[in-house]
């Protein structure tokens, strides 16, 4: 799965209750002020974490 800025701007157009956002799309999308993780980095770690053995991990 891949994020692009359209599919971002079509969520805030569904959700206009944060149009700041709006703003920031291409941040979210391709960060170049290091501060945030983009969301392909975020959904690359969650299909990630889906696909490893939790059982291995002990919670403590």
């Amino acid at each position: 799965m891949s994020i692009h800025s359209e599919t971002l701007l079509n969520i805030i157009d569904e959700f206009r209750c944060y149009p700041m956002l709006a703003e920031s799309i291409g941040e979210l999308v391709n960060p170049k002020m290091g501060v945030i993780s983009s969301f392909q980095e975020i959904i690359d770690s969650i299909a990630a974490l889906k696909e490893q053995d939790l059982e291995k991990y002990s919670p403590f």
